[in-house]
């Protein structure tokens, strides 16, 4: 029996990726599927008690790269009207600090931020980064996918480092 071809194509401009196996595409698809759902479940809300986090993994090497978790303000926090959302790129090497690492840690450092959603990025110790801005830009297309609901289209994201 000849061998299956097996493609998937991420987006509407994303070249096919080609896969050798079956379970390799269904896994690729079970992913996709639950970056979804965790995608909708943001949009339609989430409280500060949520602990929702996302592990983005290198696309050569399929090891684990950046951990983002969304830690959203308290129902009853005073943010600015313009204080939508911002990400916190942990420095390097501190990503087991408490204030990083456990889910009150990151609800001081949210409401210290002021903003209404605050994403925690944490940089994996077995990767290597070239610089700040490169991780930004590797980052960009990603974190946007996580802004909370009513947010403006022309907002800037604050990133802090």
């Amino acid at each position: 029996m000849p061998t299956p071809v097996l493609e998937m194509c991420l987006g509407e401009d994303g070249a096919p990726a080609r896969l050798t196996q079956v379970s390799e595409l269904l896994s690729a698809v079970r992913e996709h599927q639950a970056y979804s759902v965790l995608r909708k479940r943001l949009r339609t809300g989430t409280d500060a008690c949520s602990n929702l986090s996302l592990t983005l993994c290198h696309t050569k090497t399929g090891l684990p790269r950046y951990t983002l978790t969304v830690q959203d303000c308290s129902p009853g926090a005073k943010v600015p009207r313009s204080n939508h959302f911002a990400i916190f790129i942990v420095p390097q090497g501190s990503e087991t600090a408490w204030l990083y690492s456990s889910t009150e840690g990151r609800r001081q450092l949210a409401a210290s931020a002021n903003f209404r959603r605050l994403i925690v990025v944490a940089m994996h110790r077995n990767q290597e980064y070239t610089d700040m801005q490169a991780v930004q830009s590797e980052l960009s297309p990603m974190v946007m996918d996580l802004a909370p609901r009513g947010m403006p289209a022309n907002q800037q994201v604050n990133t802090w480092i």
